[in-house]
This record gives structure tokens, sequence and C-alpha cells, in this order.
């Protein structure tokens, strides 16, 4: 029997905190660089007390974002920090794509 890798992926998982929020994202991506998923849990801690708020996603190639948080949620603070922790993201990934192609 012939066996062929299809597909090979990175996966890696970060944390932001911002104040009382915590942003645990994971993501993962391909040798080319393409982001092929990537989601992000955010919660609050007030007094050692943790509520979870929702979740943010990528949800194709295409960047198309999926916003699913709370009514207490305050939408705009969490969707400049998801932005903020995508555009890290991508730096991130950026910099592994090109100490892979420079070490082989």
């Amino acid at each position: 029997m012939d066996y062929t890798t299809l597909s090979k992926k990175t996966s890696m998982s970060i944390k932001a905190v911002d104040g009382n929020y915590v942003y645990t994202t994971s993501y993962a991506y391909d040798a080319d660089g393409n982001i092929t998923g990537l989601a992000c849990n955010v919660n609050k801690t007030v007094d050692s007390t943790t509520t979870y708020l929702g979740t943010m996603s990528i949800v194709d190639s295409n960047g198309y974002q999926n916003v699913n948080l709370s009514g207490e949620a305050d939408l705009a603070t969490h969707v400049t920090n998801f932005e903020t922790i995508v555009t890290k993201i991508k730096a991130d990934v950026a910099t592994a794509i090109g100490s892979a192609t420079t070490a082989s």
C-alpha cells in the first residue's frame, strides 16, 4: 500500500491578557504560511471569578471573522483586541516560515 502526505500543519496556542480579559487562542498554519484555522476564547476574571464571554474565529482562508460574544461583552474592545492578536499571529507565522525557509 502506498501512502502520500496530503497536508502538513503546525498548531499553536497563545494567551493574551488585557486587564481583566484573557484571550486564549489556538491556530494552525500550513507550510506556505496560510492560517488554516484560528479560534479565540474570551474570558473575564474579576476577584478570582472567571466568566466565559464567548469566542471569535477566522472561519476560512479568506479571513472571514466570526464573533460570538455574550450580551455583556464590549464588542468594540474585543474585536480590536482580536484584530491585534491576529496581526501578531500573522507576523509570527511569517517569521516561522521565513526561518524554516532559511534553515532548509
